[in-house]
């Protein structure tokens, strides 16, 4: 129930090129953590790699309107 080691192991997924599964632990992280930013942003970034801009666009406008430092 750690939103971070949701987001983190995210990430180690990202670095792998694994986007469906790290995206899987962005989900998480934000259904634990509706509020944390920077997994709206990571899972923006992983739907961009996969070409889904539309949820790029809706997770990098979620996280802009958590954290400024996104937008």
């Amino acid at each position: 129930d750690f939103a971070v080691a949701y987001d983190n192991r995210g990430n180690a997924y990202r670095d792998l090129g694994e986007y469906p599964r790290a995206i899987q632990d962005y989900d998480k992280a934000t259904q634990l953590d509706p509020d944390f930013a920077y997994a709206y942003h990571n899972r923006g970034l992983s739907y961009a790699d996969l070409g889904k801009m539309t949820e790029h666009d809706a997770d990098n406008a979620k996280a802009c309107s958590l954290d400024s430092k996104y937008c």
